[in-house]
This record gives C-alpha cells, sequence and structure tokens, in this order.
C-alpha cells in the first residue's frame, strides 16, 4: 500500500512524475496561449470575407467549393502571437472575416480584420480583443494563390465598360489572368457573365469607354437581321435609326500577352441597345438667298458641342450650337451663306449626334442684293488716314476677337426694326430711311490704287448728331473706336448673331448693357472710314457679315418639331 512507501520515496516518485509531464503541460499552456480561439475555430459554421474593395464573400459548412473556411481556419490555428502588427502594414486597408458558429448552445459571431500584403512573410491580423498574430508563410501563400487576394494587384479586375448615358456594361464571356505574387498568372474567377442578353436605354448616344483600353476591339451593330456596322469600336459613325429602334451590340476585345505584362484577356459584350429618344434635326426653312442664313434646329441633345455637322459642297463655315434655356434637350444654330461662297447650292447638311444621324438639303437662290461695281468717294487723305493696309489689317483683328464668342441666351424674336421704313422716331433730326450703300456691294475706291472689296454692311443717310437706334434686344459686348470703323458699338442677340453700329459720333451704352429694341445706343458722326453725312450698320453670324433684308420681314425662323 502506498502508505507503507517510505515518505522520502514517495516524494522522489512525485517528482519524477512531476517532471515526466511538466513538457506536456507547458505545451498545452503554449498551445492555448497562442491560440486565437480553439472554440470558434472548430465551431465555425459561416464566415463572411469583405475585402477592401467592398467585394462580399459568404460561405458555409456545407456550401464551401473552394475550401476558404478551412484556409481561414488554417490562419487562426498556424498563427504566432506578436506584439504588434507593422506600422508599414497596418492602417484601413484590411480585409474583414466574420465568424459565425451557431451549431452550440451559445451561437457567436466574431469579426477579425485580415492585413495581407504580397509577401506571404509579412502578413498578420487581430482579433476581436485587438491581439495581434501573425501569419504563417506556407499558410499564407495559399491566399495569395486564390482570387480573394485580387486586390493586393494593381490592374487585377478586368476593365469596365460603360456605353452611352451611364450604362456599365456586363460581358457574356470573358477570361482575365493578372500577375500575381511569385510571378504567376493567375485567373481573375469573381466576375459575373450576363447570362442573357441585355437590355439599355442609351438616349441619343453610344460612346464605348473601357477603364483599360484593348489592344485590339470590334463592333458589330446589328438592327434585327440588318448589319449597320463591323469595324473598330471607337470609329461607330451615326446611324439613321429612329425612335424606339432596337440595336444589337456585340463587342470583342482582347488585351494581349506580352513578356512581364501585368495582365491579359479577352471578353465578349452582347447586348441589346433601346433607342429611346434619338437626336433630330430641322432646318427652319429649306431655302434662303444668297448671303443670308438659316436656323438648324435639333432636339434630344443633351450636350450641344457633341453636334457634328458637315456640308456638301463647303461653306467655310463651322456652325456653334446652343442650348436653348426654354426647352430641355434643343439646340439651335445659325448657319450662314456668306457672300465669299461661290455657289448657290443646293448644299446637303449631315448634321449627327451620337448614334442619330440626319441629312439636310438647303436651296440658296440669287441674292437680294446683285454684286454690282460702286464708286466710294472718299478722299486721298481718308484713305491714308484711315484705310492704309495696316489699318485694315488691325481692324480686321478687333473683328474676328470680337466675333470668337456669344451669348447662348436668345434675345431676338420677331423682326428686326427696319430702317429702311421712315417712322415717327426718324423723324426727330433727320432720317435714316434713305439707304446709301447695300449689303454685298462691290466697292472701288477711288483716289487709291487697287482698292476693292465687299461693303460687308449697309451705310444710311444719317446727319450728325442723328440718335441711331437698336435693331433688336440684347446685350453689349463691345464698345471701342479705331480709325477703320471709328467709335463703334456691337450688341450680341444670341446664338453667334450680332449687329455692328459704327462710325459713330458718340456712343451712349457700356459693354454688359442689356439693351432693348430701339432703345438708343449712341449718335451718328463721321469717326473712321466713311463718307460724312453717313451711318454704318453690320449684321453678323459668327465672323460672316449677312444680309439683314429678311430680317426686317419675317425675323428668325425657327423649325417646328411638332
Amino acid at each position: 500500500m502506498i502508505f507503507n512507501i517510505p515518505f522520502k520515496k514517495f516524494l522522489i516518485a512525485v517528482i519524477v512524475v512531476i517532471m515526466l509531464f511538466t513538457p506536456t503541460y507547458f505545451a498545452i499552456g503554449s498551445y492555448n496561449a497562442n491560440k486565437v480561439d480553439p472554440s470558434l475555430s472548430s465551431d465555425l459554421t459561416e464566415l463572411t470575407i469583405r475585402d477592401p474593395d467592398g467585394n462580399t464573400t459568404t460561405v458555409t459548412s456545407e456550401n464551401d467549393p473552394d475550401g476558404v473556411m478551412e484556409m481561414f481556419k488554417a490562419f487562426m490555428d498556424d498563427a504566432t502571437r506578436i506584439s504588434a502588427i507593422p506600422d508599414d502594414i497596418s492602417g484601413e486597408r484590411f480585409l474583414l472575416a466574420t465568424y459565425t458558429s451557431v451549431g452550440s448552445e451559445n451561437p457567436s459571431s466574431s469579426s477579425y480584420k485580415y492585413y495581407f500584403s504580397t509577401d506571404s512573410a509579412a502578413c498578420y491580423f487581430t482579433n476581436p480583443d485587438g491581439e495581434s498574430f501573425k501569419i504563417d508563410p506556407d499558410t499564407a501563400k495559399r491566399f495569395l494563390a486564390s482570387s480573394y487576394s485580387v486586390y493586393l494587384y494593381d490592374n487585377a479586375a478586368p476593365p469596365v465598360l460603360s456605353a452611352g448615358e451611364g450604362n456599365t456594361i456586363v460581358p457574356t464571356e470573358i477570361t482575365w489572368l493578372y500577375l500575381a505574387s511569385g510571378g504567376i498568372y493567375q485567373e481573375y474567377k469573381r466576375t459575373s457573365t450576363a447570362e442573357t442578353v441585355l437590355d439599355y436605354d442609351v438616349g441619343s448616344t453610344m460612346d464605348f469607354n473601357f477603364t483599360v483600353e484593348p489592344d485590339d476591339c470590334n463592333l458589330k451593330v446589328y438592327n434585327g437581321k440588318v448589319a449597320y456596322y463591323d469595324g473598330p469600336y471607337d470609329k461607330l459613325p451615326a446611324l439613321p435609326i429612329t425612335r424606339n429602334a432596337l440595336l444589337t451590340f456585340v463587342i470583342e476585345a482582347k488585351w494581349e500577352r506580352t513578356d512581364n505584362c501585368q495582365y491579359y484577356g479577352e471578353a465578349t459584350y452582347s447586348f441589346n441597345a433601346n433607342i429611346t429618344a434619338p437626336a433630330e434635326f430641322k432646318l427652319g426653312t429649306d431655302t434662303i438667298k444668297h448671303g443670308e442664313f438659316v436656323v438648324l434646329s435639333g432636339i434630344n441633345v443633351a450636350d450641344p458641342s457633341q453636334v457634328k455637322f458637315e456640308s456638301s459642297p463647303a461653306i467655310n463655315f463651322t456652325p456653334v450650337f446652343f442650348a436653348d434655356a426654354t426647352a430641355k434637350d434643343t439646340v439651335h444654330a445659325l448657319i450662314p451663306i456668306g457672300y465669299d461662297v461661290e455657289v448657290n447650292g443646293p448644299f446637303t447638311f449631315t448634321v449627327s449626334y451620337g448614334v442619330s444621324q440626319k441629312t439636310l438639303t438647303l436651296n440658296v437662290k440669287d441674292p437680294t442684293y446683285a454684286f454690282d461695281e460702286r464708286s466710294y468717294k472718299a478722299t486721298t487723305a481718308q484713305i491714308e488716314t484711315n484705310f492704309t493696309t495696316e489699318l485694315v489689317e488691325t481692324a480686321k483683328k478687333t473683328f474676328e476677337s470680337i466675333c470668337e464668342s456669344s451669348t447662348g441666351t436668345r434675345y431676338f424674336s420677331g423682326a428686326f426694326l427696319n430702317y429702311f421704313k421712315g417712322t415717327s422716331f426718324y423723324s426727330k433730326g433727320g432720317s435714316l430711311s434713305q439707304l446709301k450703300l447695300g449689303f454685298g456691294k462691290r466697292v472701288t475706291l477711288e483716289n487709291a490704287a487697287e482698292k476693292k472689296f465687299t461693303h460687308p454692311g449697309m451705310e444710311f443717310a444719317a446727319s450728325s448728331g442723328k440718335e441711331i437706334p437698336a435693331m433688336e434686344s440684347g446685350v453689349v459686348c463691345a464698345v471701342g473706336s479705331n480709325e477703320v470703323m471709328g467709335k463703334y458699338v456691337v450688341i450680341d442677340h444670341g446664338y453667334g448673331l450680332k449687329t455692328w453700329y459704327t462710325n459713330l459720333g458718340e456712343t451712349s451704352v457700356s459693354v454688359n448693357d442689356n439693351i432693348t429694341k430701339a432703345q438708343v445706343i449712341g449718335k451718328a458722326g463721321n469717326t473712321g472710314f466713311i463718307i460724312s453725312g453717313r451711318s454704318r450698320i453690320m449684321f453678323t453670324v459668327g465672323n460672316v457679315p449677312i444680309s439683314p433684308y429678311a430680317l426686317w420681314e419675317a425675323g428668325v425662323i425657327f423649325p417646328s418639331f411638332n
């Protein structure tokens, strides 16, 4: 019996037993001290992973085809406790793993922060208590070889394709590989593909944009069985489509593999585009006279700067489209046929916006004015003082500078004030009703060698001091003086249409003043290059002088889309 054993021998036996089991106890203690959460690891039934880019994946013990749960259990089982995560690794960019155990009597859920890097020897995590652990390098390599590590690599995610007005296009087929840790190309498997051909409402535009431009990309467009286009995706022309057309787009893109490239792959996108509101364009009239202008209007146009215009034959003018402040997605442009355009037409205008295209015809008849020769009786002193080559060139630069911009606000409506018709307004202090020199006349200067030019405006009889009224409402965009134009006022009526009042004796308005029709803007005089007793008026669209006669009768004609 134990009680018959001498105490000394018994004590020795106890010490021996203790010494034999001490390593085991220390090992168990060390294991439990380093283990993150033994009960959570063994009873785990659900795992939710959210990477720093917001991608979330949930797996369960019954549905985990990639073995993610077992991989994250290994992170916990093989981890080593450390005092803190290195400063260059810690931060806001972490992977959050939420473990849920529901099989025990007390269901629990805990979240862990994982700080991975592309170096398997520098991967860490913290538990809910803020304690830090280092992941075993061999275990970390498994994560770095998985698709869940994609956020660690630049250009790992496939390019995103957008089309039209903010539509993100989902590929029907895609293969994408990126260069991962260890120089191995890893396939990106987290991109979903479209199971059916999707429909997108694209309005008037269909511009394709990849976040990473492909090396080769082809686009095919169909309207039913009719093939509209087959070629480079960035060269899609405007198409002759109508409202509610249903187009099918097929895009095949490829990113080539080269030595040490960061990514490569290919994708196919197939989708339908419902053209809900194609852009439509109309002319205010289909016939004008040479030297006049026509209004070109469009609807369902959100961005006026994206409208493209071509003319055959050329009109030597690029129209600017302005948004209509009173009608949403409506634009207008004024298109002049200047006196330097030698042909009368007809002119064919091709207007396009996004996938919409329209062909319009403008007939141009002989002008109301005759290109006959007129003698301009300026004195030699006037020419030498006010009309030398250098002074004319300086005046042209001033003219072009004023023409460069125009307000998008439309101030004009109805017929313009007609100086040619006498009214009670003109009976005070003389008359402006006598037209001395009309628009478009060929002028030969007397007392000057080879001084010929086409007159860009009109000259009325006007005694010095006669009040000069504005022909239409607008905003003053220029007030100044030079040797050719003398003292001048320029009024911007909107959409590029301006009236010029030059060779004035004095001006009575300032830049940015709002002017109403018939408001006095100055008085007649003899400044600059002009025959005494006259006042000069000019109309321009952009930088093109135009004939005003039609504006006196009917004003500016806009098309109707009703």
